[in-house]
């Protein structure tokens, strides 16, 4: 997660002076006195000057009311429309001062005023994801902020970090350490990233990236007796080098991916065109199955779903009734979420655990 503390100008406070008369310029005015009052832990408030009118000679004496801490700042002469950046050290929390301007503007006489203000140090703004609260299939999730929130923004990317989504919900003042649901609308596409900002009711907002976990699919030829969903003995080393892939694309998931969402394996059956179409998606459905049921028995411990395609989508186009080996296939996918792609054109998943 990275932290952007963002500088929230506001305008000095308690000031000592009347109101000048219409027309006429307070020194205050004539400095272009602001203030950045309020700044998060590792950042410096600071009086800021921009004077309209140039300053012949400025010193100003401050002191912090709870300790009587004093510094100054010998600023001397600065031209108009000249900025000048004054930062102060601030323990977190908020702090009162007085101080002391003494300023000689040029072509006028010396003059000298008082006023008060404050000053805050937040400590950084931290924002939390956790797994189980990321649905990308329902295209939510949720987020918790150590701050009040006013906002919380999404954005999604798919392959080759082309945006494929974007959300956002704005809140009054939404309590800090609560859960912040939020939605984003998206096109069909397999997430590879996403953007979650959080911006509290000061104007400071943090981000973070979450990686949803995604692993080309891959396919093996496992071999069945005609009309049988049995795994043959045979087939069995096929199926022990599944499972060591998946095992080592899980191991290096934890070393590349920062915030990674829980992963499934996705089982995906076909066949050529012997038989009939409906016959042919039953017996691609078992198959998947027991692909699935064989790779748990063996201590796959993600969740795994199952589905069958038949001859829906054929890798070799052959005509009907025609034996093609290429065509009796199974594809795995491993992902975070239901994978998008044409060698998929259902979304009726079974989950076998």
């Amino acid at each position: 997660m990275r932290r952007f503390p963002f500088m929230l100008l506001t305008a000095l406070l308690g000031l000592a002076w009347s109101t000048p008369a219409a027309g006429a310029l307070g020194p205050d005015q004539k400095m272009g006195l602001s203030l950045r009052s309020h700044v998060e832990a590792g950042e410096k408030p600071a009086i800021l000057l921009k004077p309209v009118s140039s300053i012949q000679a400025l010193k100003i004496a401050v002191t912090r009311l709870s300790d009587g801490t004093e510094f100054s700042f010998d600023v001397g002469a600065l031209k108009k429309g000249q900025s000048k950046e004054l930062p102060f050290k601030q323990r977190e929390g908020t702090q009162k001062y007085r101080a002391r301007f003494d300023v000689t503007f040029r072509g006028s006489s010396p003059t000298a005023f008082d006023y008060a203000f404050e000053a805050t140090v937040t400590p950084p703004l931290a924002i939390e994801v956790r797994k189980r609260d990321v649905d990308l299939d329902g295209r939510t999730l949720a987020v918790k902020s150590t701050r009040r929130t006013a906002r919380v923004d999404i954005r999604v990317f798919g392959e080759g970090r082309t945006l494929v989504g974007e959300g956002g919900h704005a809140f009054e003042s939404a309590p800090a350490g609560r859960g912040l649901q939020v939605a984003w609308n998206q096109e069909p596409a397999n997430v590879r990233v996403i953007e979650v900002k959080v911006t509290d009711v000061n104007g400071f907002w943090a981000s973070m990236e979450i990686r949803p976990f995604f692993v080309e699919p891959w396919e093996d030829r496992i071999y069945f007796a005609t009309g049988s969903d049995a795994i043959e003995s045979s087939e069995e080393p096929k199926l022990k080098v599944t499972l060591e892939r998946i095992h080592e694309a899980i191991r290096m998931a934890k070393v590349e991916y920062g915030v990674t969402i829980d992963m499934r394996l996705y089982v995906a059956g076909y066949t050529d065109t012997v038989g009939s179409a409906a016959a042919n998606r039953e017996l691609s459905h078992r198959r998947a199955r027991s692909i699935g049921r064989h790779l748990i028995g063996r201590g796959l411990k993600i969740p795994v779903f199952h589905q069958g395609f038949g001859e829906d989508v054929l890798a070799v186009s052959t005509p009907d009734n025609t034996a093609h080996e290429r065509n009796r296939r199974t594809l795995y996918v491993l992902s975070s979420q239901v994978p998008v792609s044409a060698a998929f054109p259902r979304s009726q998943w079974k989950r076998l655990r």
